[in-house]
């Protein structure tokens, strides 16, 4: 595991606890359960929003930073931006909510608050105190990435996450991350074109792993996806959906953007 990334988790770790500390696992399994009660507050729909026929589906990432690259839109407005994703055809809006990526949970809430389509969190989920807190903040998905997750870590999560009436993107870099998941279990696969070793970016990883998951599950490619011909490519492969965050946040003029990457430009 690269050392960014141990890093990341280690400082998750202590991230975990110190909420764990300040509102208890069994504070938060009491406030999920009522809100589960109530009829008036479920989740969006985030697998149905993605696996629309006919099209490639777009979740559209409000990334101010990366850990690799530092600043991508150090002033980035995330409900102005989200808004523009929205009424540009974007099927579902991505939040991170890592520190390392300049994000936190409220903006989860807030971008929740602004738009109508589905709101995934990402984040580096290791514990299930998370996927509590994420039910409990407004996400509709989260992301599960196999790397960093046992298989009954996985199994332990996909099940609260149903539970819940949540959906998740589980993530995939190669084919020992494969390995670790239950097909029978997982509705989404998200498969990542960035190596963890050396965060090189290359499409061709989900022409290679598309093969040995089953076609009934939702693929979404995601990471190194900047122009329409990776949209047309991945689209030709079978994708159901692309996330892309550096792709629109970098360009001068995201509206543009997302227009040329989605085809609609005239």
């Amino acid at each position: 595991m690269k050392s960014i990334l141990k890093q990341i988790i280690k400082a998750k770790k202590i991230e975990i606890a110190l909420h764990k500390h300040k509102i208890p696992l069994t504070a938060l399994k009491l406030k999920a359960a009522a809100k589960l009660k109530k009829i008036d507050c479920p989740p969006r729909n985030f697998l149905n929003a993605i696996s629309r026929k006919k099209k490639l589906n777009c979740i559209g990432e409000l990334k101010i930073a990366s850990p690799s690259k530092g600043y991508l839109h150090k002033n980035l407005n995330l409900v102005k931006t989200a808004k523009l994703y929205q009424d540009s055809g974007i099927s579902a809006i991505s939040v991170l909510t890592d520190i390392h990526f300049k994000g936190k949970i409220a903006d989860l809430k807030k971008v929740k608050a602004a738009v109508a389509i589905p709101i995934l969190r990402k984040d580096f989920i290791i514990d299930v105190y998370q996927v509590y807190e994420s039910y409990l903040a407004g996400a509709d998905a989260l992301l599960l990435i196999a790397a960093i997750l046992s298989a009954k870590q996985l199994k332990q999560m996909l099940d609260l996450v149903h539970a819940l009436n949540m959906n998740a993107i589980v993530e995939v870099h190669d084919q020992a991350d494969l390995k670790k998941i239950d097909m029978s279990q997982v509705r989404i696969v998200g498969i990542n074109n960035r190596n963890l070793n050396t965060f090189a970016l290359d499409l061709k990883t989900t022409e290679v792993l598309l093969k040995k998951i089953p076609k009934t599950k939702t693929i979404i490619s995601e990471s190194g996806i900047f122009k329409r011909q990776d949209m047309v490519y991945l689209k030709k492969l079978g994708v159901n959906c692309v996330l892309i965050g550096e792709g629109i946040v970098t360009a001068r003029d995201m509206g543009l953007q997302i227009k040329t990457l989605l085809g609609k430009r005239k």
